[in-house]
């Protein structure tokens, strides 16, 4: 098949993505060992302390930023690993969702306790995360097209992190924008967002500068985000590193795609809690 490879690997993964089961989805990527929603939720559940503290919140709340099934938050809330994740959806082919719902209603976290609203277009997706538990809210806004709607305005007035774990992300850095944008409480919120080395972020950067957010790489290496889906895809990948002016080889370890994981934060948040408070083994 002609025309870009990597709009063909995109249309194969839509076509799995917004479905009311969301097994088709974990075992497309199960082979590609997925491990960005691992990173993410370790990350945060590690550092819940300094989130309760800087937001006055016992209860951190959190937006899932093109959430899908939930995967980030499911790992967040029942303390799961992309492992135990892919090998559920993998084994229980006949499940449906009020089986799903009770297998994780029987994996609750022992340790710090979130608020998760998820946001997506992909209602059925959505809709499962929530029918789930694995958010408490569930939104639809297209923030790439408009600004948030007076329920997702209502909830970013107290959000605390808005974070994403493996969104498109060279499409949708403008709609992270129109979420800041909104977001009109206090303290503002911050960001954690991981670009691919085929991703051009530094337009975003400079947009955030101009909201007094500073942008800093929490990993010291780069973090395997997941192997490649074929051969399609490392060509276009690489492809597009070559664009930005950058050696492909960074994009990769062997067969994994890399990348770092990016902390936005307001200036004063910066100076008043130092990514050194931050721990990351990932």
């Amino acid at each position: 098949m002609g025309g870009d490879p990597n709009i063909e690997v995109h249309q194969d993964f839509v076509q799995v993505y917004d479905l009311p089961d969301p097994r088709p989805y974990y075992r497309a990527l199960k082979p590609a060992d997925y491990r960005m929603p691992g990173v993410v939720a370790d990350f945060i559940v590690g550092n819940a302390s300094v989130l309760s503290e800087a937001f006055a919140q016992p209860r951190p709340r959190l937006l899932d930023f093109a959430c899908g099934f939930g995967a980030a938050a499911a790992l967040i809330r029942h303390g799961l690993t992309c492992t135990q994740l892919f090998e559920y959806y993998d084994q229980q082919v006949e499940a449906g969702i009020g089986d799903d719902a009770a297998f994780f209603a029987g994996h609750q976290r022992s340790g710090p306790s979130f608020e998760i609203g998820g946001l997506d277009i992909a209602a059925n997706a959505i809709g499962y995360a929530r029918n789930c538990g694995l958010i408490d809210q569930a939104f639809d806004d297209d923030t790439l097209s408009a600004a948030p709607g007076p329920g997702l305005a209502a909830y970013l007035a107290e959000t605390a992190l808005i974070y994403e774990a493996g969104a498109t992300l060279d499409v949708l850095m403008p709609a992270l924008l129109n979420l800041l944008d909104a977001a009109t409480g206090a303290p503002s919120p911050w960001l954690l967002y991981s670009p691919r080395f085929d991703v051009d972020d530094r337009t975003f950067i400079s947009e955030l500068r101009t909201r007094d957010y500073l942008v800093e790489i929490v990993n010291r290496e780069p973090i395997h985000y997941r192997r490649s889906l074929g051969a399609k895809e490392r060509t276009a990948h690489e492809a597009a590193i070559r664009k930005l002016g950058r050696d492909p080889v960074l994009g990769f370890d062997g067969d994994y795609l890399i990348l770092d994981m990016k902390f936005a934060r307001p200036r004063s948040a910066v100076d008043a809690y130092p990514l050194s408070r931050f721990p990351f083994s990932g």
